[in-house]
């Protein structure tokens, strides 16, 4: 009788003791799924303000036909709640272009009039019989109306042109870390930097180096990826220049031609034709801006 009676107690000792370990268990369990969904609520909570920090501030966005022609600014304005304007210039550079109708709108030489509030070089080739679409023109328009006093960021997506070259004139040289004329890529983006920098401390530049494409059909054609431009160069030389010019200046740089995904395999998902963005390839973009400038500023 003793003997069942001390088999009863262990048991119920036994039994206590799992159920306790159970009941610690389910309660560690709980604690982790409350911290989660706190974890959860701070990361959103974090999102917003980070978009709230970025609300009511103003972007410039500088670019050739993929800015000129694109909604990508409109993406980013939404997710940023910034404004945002688009001054897209097709055919622009961002060093010198041999075509005196295009180089004054080139972004290096650009920037010289915009701290100078001085446009009437642009003004008078406008006025002109040139093939200027209506955005161009209404890009610069709105160009004119901006008070760069009031402007926090500025992005500039350029250097496609100065790789392949247009119709209006052949390709940019690469040049190197220490050019000081606007004859190279290199050159271009150190003046371009300087004078901006120099007159408009407070403002936030950001690159955006240029996605993948195929070359032009009159010059070669073939991916960029594969074949160069006709003085030797890749396309990625001239990113790698953006992004090391980014990180002797302290800009940040996005890098689309290795981030965005757009290559080879993807273009009928993204591009339109060779160079320029779809709907699709737009909304990648602008939203690939967006979380760069809400992750790099928050």
């Amino acid at each position: 009788m003793m003997r069942n009676k001390t088999i009863l107690t262990w048991g119920l000792s036994i039994f206590m003791l799992f159920l306790l370990i159970f009941i610690v268990f389910i309660d560690e369990k709980n604690n982790e799924f409350i911290l989660e969904d706190d974890e959860r609520i701070i990361d959103n909570a974090t999102q917003v303000e980070n978009k709230d920090t970025l609300k009511g501030k103003v972007m410039v966005s500088f670019g050739d036909s993929v800015t000129e022609f694109g909604d990508y600014t409109d993406v980013i304005s939404r997710r940023t709640r910034m404004t945002v304007y688009n001054i897209g210039f097709g055919g622009t550079r961002m060093a010198h272009h041999t075509s005196t109708d295009y180089d004054p709108f080139s972004f290096s030489y650009l920037v010289k009039s915009i701290v100078n509030n001085d446009f009437n070089e642009q003004q008078s080739l406008i006025d002109k019989d040139n093939p200027f679409s209506p955005r161009f023109k209404l890009h610069f328009k709105n160009l004119k109306e901006i008070d760069f006093s009031n402007v926090d960021f500025i992005s500039v997506f350029l250097g496609t042109n100065d790789y392949m070259g247009t119709k209006y004139g052949g390709v940019v040289p690469l040049g190197n870390e220490t050019d000081s004329t606007r004859d190279t890529f290199y050159g271009g983006i150190n003046v371009a930097v300087e004078i901006l920098k120099e007159a408009y401390p407070n403002i936030e530049v950001i690159f955006v180096t240029p996605t993948w494409r195929m070359n032009n059909e009159q010059l070669g054609g073939g991916s960029a990826e594969e074949n160069p431009n006709e003085d030797g160069y890749y396309l990625i030389e001239y990113v790698d220049a953006l992004i090391d010019r980014g990180e002797y200046y302290n800009i940040p740089t996005l890098d689309l031609y290795r981030e965005s995904g757009i290559n080879k395999e993807t273009q009928s998902i993204y591009l339109a034709d060779d160079v320029h963005p779809n709907d699709e390839g737009f909304k990648h973009i602008g939203n690939m801006i967006s979380d760069f400038i809400i992750s790099y500023y928050k």
